[in-house]
């Protein structure tokens, strides 16, 4: 009888352990777990992106990106971004454009930090405003994309971008280096390349001037809510002209087609001027033509002097 009581306690051992090992997570939210989406986490503590170096103590920040303290004591910037407001209500596939926004920061060795928006374009390339990428008489030091798509419900590292070239209006990004959601720096992942492949935004001629036909039209445009996360609402160019400058602001259409790009101009008696979609293709086409970038789906398109690059 003892014989057979020491093999049952034997077998429950045995039961239990296995069960434990079968039940063990399979995402990462331990020490050196890792996964596809969220990188690696180490001991389960959140790394804070570093500048690079250390800035010299008598830098300042620029005007437009304030320090503010929320509610839960955490810092946040307040860009030139317009407020939220009424959100107009979209299927779910028209405000897919939202996907291929990117919110930029960039920091230049005077400690300024400048935030606006880029649109992803083919082949992993983000379109920004040339102002964004400029500070007198300072270097820019690095740039950080962050994205969001329909796996996620905010905004999240993306990317760290190289400027690859740029003119009076509008500058030309990639990607350098992919980074998790964390901001540390990674290998490419299937979430980059679902985002890169799926998300970019198709730039077609004459869609400004066959579809705003006036500055009294409304555009959907981008803010940042409350929650971290981009929405959209709607507004007239002329209303939108009028607010405080904004270092590059896409603008779309009811259909969620690319149309412009608002840019800002130092002249009193106008704040922005709109880039339509046309001056965007050519932009890009010439930074093509020129060889300026490495022959891709992108630069194919303006080679065979196609209506739209997609």
């Amino acid at each position: 009888m003892s014989l057979l009581f020491s093999h049952v306690k034997s077998f429950m051992l045995f039961f239990v352990l296995s069960c434990c090992v079968l039940v063990s997570p399979l995402y990462a939210d331990g020490f050196g777990d890792c996964n596809d989406l969220y990188g690696c986490i180490d001991g389960g503590t959140t790394k804070i992106p570093q500048s690079g170096g250390q800035n010299k103590s008598g830098n300042k920040s620029s005007n437009s990106n304030k320090v503010t303290q929320n509610k839960q004591g955490t810092q946040g910037y307040q860009g030139g971004f317009l407020a939220s407001g009424a959100m107009p209500t979209l299927g779910a596939r028209k405000g897919s454009f939202l996907y291929s926004i990117a919110l930029l920061t960039a920091l230049f060795d005077n400690g300024v930090q400048k935030q606006g928006y880029g649109i992803l374009l083919k082949d992993g390339y983000i379109l920004a405003a040339a102002d964004l990428m400029n500070e007198d008489g300072a270097y820019l030091r690095s740039v950080m994309a962050k994205m969001q798509d329909d796996s996620s419900k905010s905004l999240m590292c993306f990317a760290m971008l190289r400027l690859r070239a740029t003119d009076s209006k509008l500058s030309l990004l990639r990607a350098e280096n992919y980074t998790d959601i964390y901001c540390n720096t990674r290998e490419e992942s299937f979430y980059h390349q679902r985002i890169n492949l799926h998300h970019f935004t198709p730039i077609y001629k004459g869609m400004l001037k066959s579809t705003v036909l006036s500055r009294k039209d409304n555009v959907l445009f981008p803010f940042v809510t409350e929650n971290n996360a981009l929405f959209y609402k709607s507004a007239s160019i002329a209303n939108i002209q009028k607010h405080s400058a904004i270092h590059g602001l896409p603008l779309f259409n009811s259909g969620g087609h690319f149309v412009g790009f608002l840019y800002s101009v130092n002249e009193p008696k106008r704040r922005n001027v709109v880039v339509s979609s046309d001056e965007v293709r050519d932009f890009v086409c010439d930074v093509a033509k020129r060889r300026l970038l490495p022959t891709s789906d992108l630069t194919r398109a303006c080679m065979k002097n196609n209506t739209a690059i997609k």
